[in-house]
């Protein structure tokens, strides 16, 4: 198990860190604002979300909603 201060750590440099720029945009931002307030299962939610589609066009799509 990843202590949460890491996984935090990481989780906000894997959200800087995309595969196109419009997703390090959203998620950098969503991070920053975001991730020390989450609980540990919301960190696990996100580190998923994130991490998971094959491909970051569907992360973007779902985002922005189109």
């Amino acid at each position: 198990d990843e202590p949460l201060p890491t996984k935090r750590a990481r989780l906000l440099y894997e959200s800087r860190k995309r595969g196109m720029l419009e997703n390090c945009i959203l998620l950098s931002l969503f991070a920053k604002e975001n991730l020390n307030r989450m609980s540990e299962r919301q960190l696990n939610l996100y580190d998923r979300l994130i991490n998971e589609p094959s491909n970051d066009w569907d992360i973007y799509y779902w985002a922005t909603g189109t």
